[in-house]
């Protein structure tokens, strides 16, 4: 059975790096054009990568919701917050 690990990482770029010298494969990358999240697998583990800054920038708070699906207010004001 592969075990799962979801790391939260600085540096994104310099910690996928590492991963993949060690190894892993790159199964899922997203956004192509400024990555923030990533799926490493080996032959018994699979790692989610994410940037604690995910929106590079962005001071959105996301919340993971139903089937690990992730939401964010993009109206904060509304319903009282």
């Amino acid at each position: 059975m592969k075990s799962e690990k979801i790391i939260q990482t600085r540096d994104f770029d310099e910690d996928l790096d590492i991963f993949l010298k060690q190894g892993y494969r790159l199964d899922m990358i997203k956004p192509a054009d400024a990555p923030v999240e990533a799926v490493l697998s080996s032959a018994n583990h699979t790692i989610k990568l994410r940037s604690r800054d995910r929106l590079r920038g962005s001071n959105t708070d996301w919340v993971t919701g139903r089937a690990g699906m992730e939401y964010r207010d993009l109206i904060p004001g509304r319903l009282g917050g």
